[in-house]
């Protein structure tokens, strides 16, 4: 029924398909309907399967009662016909436009913005002897720290080896009883010399700014003032009428030998 004069057509310069197989194939898939003769149902998805599954050895099989210099293409091919869009169908592309989205209606009952926003800040000194007039230096603090360890352990001075003593000293931040900055900034050693055991003032002052530009990353910001103190302050509106339990200490780790 393949005439190999018509068995292909074209159109307008292009290759269009072919008639006769397109006739019989589509014969084939009504014929439960026009001669009420079933088919065995093999569609391109069947076929293609089919193909698949054998693989290349069909191929191979085929090769032997071939001629070697017949150039032939084998395996599964994919094209557009009537019957199947196995390719992309190309479309001319429009110009840059808008193409507007739909978008799902919502609701809100409640303000957007707040009438009432405070601000809440909170002013400390940031020196321990501002506060306790029995500490007068950073080493004070060390030694009123060791002491309240001895009394509360049930030591006595000589007790304990204070030359082979290590302490770390971090700034200590708490917001509501949880640590958000702990910034070590200096290590010592022994008590009795300050020049090693305890940091300086200016150690100090440069480890306070360091660990109060983390309080940004919480939402609260500070400045320093002229009287030795930091006020501290939040950045967004309060979510707690009753406010924050803000903490700036002197925190201090260490070691030592006690018999």
């Amino acid at each position: 029924m393949i005439n190999v004069r018509n068995r292909q057509f074209s159109t307008n310069g292009k290759t269009g398909g072919y008639p006769t197989l397109e006739s019989i194939y589509w014969r084939y898939l009504e014929s439960q309907q026009t001669i009420n003769i079933p088919n065995d149902n093999f569609t391109y998805k069947t076929m293609m399967d089919y193909v698949n599954g054998l693989g290349d050895y069909w191929i191979r099989l085929v090769e032997q009662m071939v001629p070697a210099t017949t150039i032939w293409n084998t395996g599964v091919r994919l094209e557009n016909s009537i019957f199947h869009r196995q390719k992309f169908v190309w479309r001319r592309q429009e110009g840059c436009q808008l193409v507007p989205t739909p978008c799902k209606p919502c609701s809100l009952i409640s303000n957007i913005f707040t009438y009432d926003c405070p601000i809440e800040s909170v002013e400390c000194a940031i020196y321990p002897w501002t506060n306790n007039p029995l500490i007068q230096s950073l080493n004070g603090v060390l030694g009123v720290t060791l002491q309240s360890y001895l009394t509360v352990n049930g030591y006595a001075l000589n007790d304990c080896d204070f030359n082979g003593m290590t302490t770390e000293w971090f700034v200590d931040i708490r917001v509501d009883d949880v640590v958000v900055v702990s910034y070590p900034f200096f290590n010592g050693i022994g008590y009795s010399s300050p020049t090693y055991s305890s940091p300086t003032v200016s150690m100090w002052d440069t480890a306070l700014e360091n660990a109060l530009e983390s309080l940004k990353d919480y939402g609260y910001d500070y400045y320093l003032t002229e009287e030795n103190t930091v006020i501290i302050y939040n950045q967004v509106c309060s979510v707690s009428e009753q406010g924050v339990n803000f903490k700036l200490n002197i925190g201090i780790n260490f070691e030592i030998l006690c018999n």
